[in-house]
């Protein structure tokens, strides 16, 4: 599995819910629910899921001669 089960597992990640408002979603089984809540009926769709940007290079840290065959 590419992230823990437990990680994604709630309402704003389910195929189950639909978003409503910027805090709330709304469940085909369990009506209005915020967005952080976790139910048994819990459905996975990757879809759904926001991934964290990449974080930018720091090309600072590196000088020419790590870059050298010298």
């Amino acid at each position: 599995m590419l992230f823990k089960d437990s990680e994604y597992r709630f309402c704003a990640n389910c195929a189950h819910a639909a978003e409503l408002d910027e805090d709330h979603m709304i469940c085909k089984k369990k009506g209005t629910v915020a967005k952080d809540r976790r139910c048994l009926s819990f459905d996975y769709d990757p879809l759904k899921r926001n991934p964290a940007l990449p974080q930018k290079a720091q090309f600072a840290k590196w000088k020419d001669s790590d870059f050298s065959l010298e």
